[in-house]
């Protein structure tokens, strides 16, 4: 295909538009990390690489934006999208946010916390590990390899105007709340049951033994089965990684091609 020079920069800023959404705020390229120089070169490396597989729609549109106030209205759609996308993938992650943070209340491994250096928001340190096996996996098995090809081909569809179908769209990223609370809640509840059984015994020594220092006592056991069971999720549920990965593609994949 031979592209126009003439509207080469409107494509080029409407392509970028929706990369730089995805690069600028999910944690599989970087996200706040990477400094803005950084950021806006890979768009920017990935807009040029793109740009040869445009269809004819995307020139046919570009013609039609002369003035600033229509390219900047197409802009914003595009970069809807991009924002749109790397809110579902946020969403993903953040499942590993819950679960880690109901592990550790559970474990008493609340206590144990890490700063980020770059915000310097204080996490538990179960949501650290949790996020960063996660994160780890999906880029050894090319995650973020088909996250950009996904979104490779989302520009045959043309660009996006706003209209009501994208209301629908961000209803549907908000209907995705509960899928992450379901998630989180799947994997955290190993450790939760077993910081409940070690809870009801210990209660049930302190009624029986009133002169025991129940709390003393309980907490290495509360840290001894949390510990245990984490490790023993984490060994025997590497599926659940996979599935929140693939799950999380085909939410990309909806909300781009819909």
């Amino acid at each position: 295909m031979t592209l126009s020079l003439g509207h080469l920069p409107q494509v080029l800023l409407l392509v970028i538009a929706r990369i730089m959404g995805i690069v600028a705020l999910t944690p599989f390229y970087g996200g706040a990390r990477l400094s803005p120089r950084m950021r806006v070169a890979f768009a920017l490396a990935m807009a040029v690489a793109i740009l040869p597989t445009l269809p004819e729609s995307w020139m046919t549109a570009a013609r039609g934006m002369n003035d600033f106030g229509t390219l900047a209205y197409a802009m914003g759609a595009e970069l809807f999208l991009g924002v749109g996308t790397a809110l579902i993938c946020n969403i993903f992650v953040a499942v590993l946010d819950f679960a880690g943070a109901n592990v550790g209340r559970a474990s008493a491994l609340m206590m144990a916390r890490s700063v980020d250096p770059i915000g310097g928001a204080s996490n538990p340190l179960t949501t650290q590990l949790l996020q960063t096996i996660f994160i780890l996996l999906f880029l050894l098995f090319d995650g973020h390899l088909a996250l950009l090809r996904i979104l490779a081909l989302s520009f045959q569809a043309g660009p996006r105007l706003p209209d009501p179908g994208q209301t629908a769209a961000a209803a549907a990223i908000v209907g995705l709340g509960s899928r992450l609370f379901t998630l989180g809640l799947t994997l955290a509840l190993p450790v939760m049951g077993a910081a409940l059984i070690v809870n009801a015994s210990f209660g049930l020594i302190g009624r029986l033994a009133p002169d025991f220092n129940i709390l003393f006592l309980a907490l290495p056991f509360r840290l001894l089965a949390g510990i245990g069971m984490l490790a023993f999720t984490l060994q025997f549920g590497s599926d659940f990684f996979e599935r929140l990965s693939v799950e999380m593609l085909e939410a990309v994949a909806g909300f781009l091609g819909g």
